[in-house]
């Protein structure tokens, strides 16, 4: 090898040899598959994109709708229990003045306690669509107070 060198620098043999290959596929099968498959991916991407963007919309607008129909039993419910309230009020009165009796007064403290039952059972529903739309609308965490920078980071000290 230090020979072939030499001579080359010496110039004992002044002829070069540069070739220039280029090739070209007469028929160009193999790109033209892999072409195809690339447009079925990216087919197939697209679709799969539309259809998770379709299934965020109906989470959505279903978190919505019970957002809306949760506050609307509690309305309804706070509505009722303000009614039992004052149906037992005025049993206990006419009790006091002689007027009822006994089975009638227990029947509308019953029925006062069941409209608080649904009361409470509608807040708790209420509660429940207000952390399910804020689950949808991606503000769980940080309206809970939930830093997620530094959600790891107290285990590593303890």
């Amino acid at each position: 090898m230090p020979w072939a060198y030499h001579n080359m620098w010496a110039g004992y043999f002044p002829t070069f040899n540069i070739a220039v290959i280029a090739g070209y596929p007469v028929q160009g099968h193999v790109a033209r598959g892999l072409r195809g498959l690339a447009s079925e991916e990216t087919t197939q991407a697209k679709i799969l994109m539309q259809g998770v963007e379709e299934k965020i919309g109906a989470e959505a607008r279903n978190a919505l709708q019970t957002y809306e129909s949760a506050l609307s039993k509690l309305g309804a419910a706070r509505k009722a229990r303000e009614s039992a309230e004052v149906v037992y009020a005025s049993e206990s009165r006419k009790f006091h003045d002689g007027e009822s009796t006994t089975y009638l007064v227990l029947q509308r403290q019953v029925e006062l306690q069941q409209a608080r039952g649904s009361e409470l059972q509608a807040q708790t529903q209420l509660n429940q669509a207000i952390v399910e739309l804020q689950r949808v609308q991606g503000t769980i965490l940080t309206s809970n107070g939930v830093n997620v920078q530094t959600l790891g980071s107290q285990a590593l000290t303890h």
